[in-house]
């Protein structure tokens, strides 16, 4: 296929709107994960209690089980590929359980049509499918729970490119420490951590140059920036 090279990278997010807490009035809610991919199961938590909601995570179906009758959440994000009780399990076990009764979404990559009846049958409410889209999470907490969110609506688009040398110059004047964690964030592509690390630097130049690169997963070209940053001689 003849394709042409970009001159930049293209934003992400779809529309750029982002959830940045509970509005005034709002009532809070208990949201659980079960989750058994580190990974993810950090991301949605971040997510979560970054916009004010009680949360918790476990990694397997019979914690997720244990939960639901201890902790009482009001919603259930149901990974489908759990250990111990796969996600469906779980769901059927806490549906047997007496008393108020969760919100179960069930987290799944790849599901076929006829899949959708049994996930409803095992006491699913619905399926989000990944990689999910945290504005998609936030409009269904709104929809399902009647939460209240403020919502941060995009600015215009940054169109002028990343600076190279103010960019490496603003790198090799950051402490190691930041550098050493900037580095490994890029080479593993953890944007989460990224951003960790952005949000610190007190040269917010180079921190707004690291995050637009980010933003626009421009991951290969932070590598190579970060890479070519050597740590600064120590004092005799």
């Amino acid at each position: 296929i003849p394709v042409g090279a970009a001159a930049r990278a293209a934003h992400a997010s779809p529309s750029g709107r982002e959830v940045i807490g509970l509005a005034p009035g709002s009532p809070a809610a208990r949201v659980l994960i079960a989750e058994d991919h580190p990974d993810s199961q950090r991301l949605l938590l971040e997510l979560f209690a970054g916009a004010g909601l009680a949360v918790r995570a476990v990694g397997d179906g019979a914690a997720a089980v244990a939960a639901a009758r201890d902790w009482q959440p009001q919603l259930i994000w149901m990974d489908l590929d759990l250990p111990v009780l796969d996600g469906l399990q779980a769901t059927r076990a806490i549906r047997a359980q007496p008393g108020a009764q969760p919100l179960i979404f069930a987290l799944t990559a790849a599901v076929f049509a006829e899949d959708r009846a049994r996930l409803i049958a095992a006491g699913c409410d619905g399926l989000v499918h990944k990689p999910y889209r945290e504005e998609a999470l936030f409009a269904l907490l709104e929809e399902r729970l009647g939460l209240r969110f403020i919502w941060r609506e995009p600015g215009p688009p940054v169109a002028e490119p990343v600076a190279e040398l103010e960019l490496t110059a603003g790198l090799a004047a950051l402490p190691a420490s930041d550098r050493l964690a900037l580095r490994a964030a890029v080479v593993t592509g953890d944007l989460v951590a990224i951003t960790a690390v952005t949000a610190r630097l007190g040269d917010r130049g180079t921190a707004h140059a690291i995050d637009r690169l980010a933003e626009g997963l421009a991951l290969e070209q932070l590598e190579r920036f970060t890479a070519d940053v050597q740590p600064r001689a120590s004092a005799p």
